[in-house]
């Protein structure tokens, strides 16, 4: 059985076992692909964080956002990536 907590501020559901940088996977995931936005979350958590994605604290998932940011702003323009990066704090409560 999956654990949840529900966040204050809102009806969104975070699964207590999901780490932060699966949520941001799974949201740019849908604009990337699966293969694309795993791929580029594992490097910029290695290069700009200096851990592996699993290790990724809700914390630092703003400054994974800003290591992803200038691939996101190429793909899906400015409003895109901003829009997407919001999607990711509101569900991580950030």
């Amino acid at each position: 059985m999956t654990a949840a907590l529900i966040l204050a501020g809102g009806p969104t559901i975070v699964e207590a076992n999901r780490h932060p940088a699966d949520v941001v996977r799974e949201h740019i995931a849908r604009y990337l692909g699966p293969f694309t936005s795993k791929t580029a979350v594992q490097m910029m958590a290695k290069q700009k964080l200096g851990t592996d994605p699993e290790r990724v604290t809700r914390e630092q998932v703003p400054a994974l956002l800003d290591a992803l940011g200038p691939t996101l702003r190429t793909l899906l323009g400015k409003s895109g990536a901003d829009a997407v990066a919001a999607e990711i704090l509101k569900e991580l409560a950030l």
